[in-house]
C-alpha cells in the first residue's frame, strides 16, 4: 500500500508541475495577446492565438488527471476514517475541484474560435487570471488536509 501511495503522490506530484507550467504558459500568452489587442490600431504585428484554444484543453485534461489522483488519495481515505469531522473540509475540496474544472471550461468556450467574434482576449485573459487565483488556494486546503493526517498519525504514534 505504501508502495502505491507513493506511486500516486509522485504522478500528483507530476502532474501538478506540468500544471503549472500550463498557467505559466498560458498567463504569458494571454497577456501578450492582450496587448497585441490593444496596440491592433498601431498596426503591430499580431500574436497568434490559433493555439489557444488547444493548450486550455490541454490544461483542462491535466488538471482532470491531478484531481482524480488527488481524490484516489489513500492517505486522505485513512485520515477520514480517523478523524470525521474533517469531512465537510474535504467535500469542500471535491467542490471546489468542479468548480474549477467549470471556470476552465467557460474559459475554453470563450477562447473557442467560434466565439471570438462576442469576446475580447481581454475578457478571456481576466476570467483565466481569477480561474488561476482560485486554483492557486487549492493545494492549500489540500495540503493542510494531509497535514492534519500527518498530524494525526505522529500523535498516534503511526509515524
Amino acid at each position: 500500500m505504501t508502495s502505491s501511495m507513493t506511486t500516486n503522490r509522485n504522478e500528483a506530484l507530476r502532474q501538478r508541475a506540468q500544471v503549472d507550467r500550463l498557467l505559466g504558459d498560458m498567463a504569458e500568452l494571454l497577456a501578450e495577446i492582450v496587448d497585441a489587442e490593444a496596440d491592433a490600431w498601431w498596426h503591430t504585428p499580431t500574436v497568434p492565438t490559433d493555439a489557444i484554444a488547444g493548450r486550455i484543453s490541454e490544461l483542462c485534461s491535466r488538471l482532470r488527471v491531478l484531481f482524480t489522483l488527488e481524490k484516489v488519495d489513500e492517505s486522505l481515505d485513512e485520515l477520514l476514517a480517523t478523524q470525521p469531522g474533517l469531512r465537510g473540509e474535504f467535500e469542500k475540496l471535491c467542490g471546489q475541484r468542479c468548480q474549477l474544472l467549470g471556470l476552465l471550461e467557460e474559459i475554453d468556450e470563450l477562447a473557442d474560435p467560434a466565439a471570438r467574434a462576442a469576446t475580447r482576449w481581454s475578457d478571456v485573459e481576466t476570467r483565466f487570471r481569477c480561474f488561476q487565483q482560485q486554483l492557486s488556494h487549492h493545494p492549500r486546503r489540500h495540503g493542510s488536509l494531509g497535514q492534519s493526517w500527518t498530524l494525526s498519525r505522529f500523535a498516534t504514534g503511526y509515524a
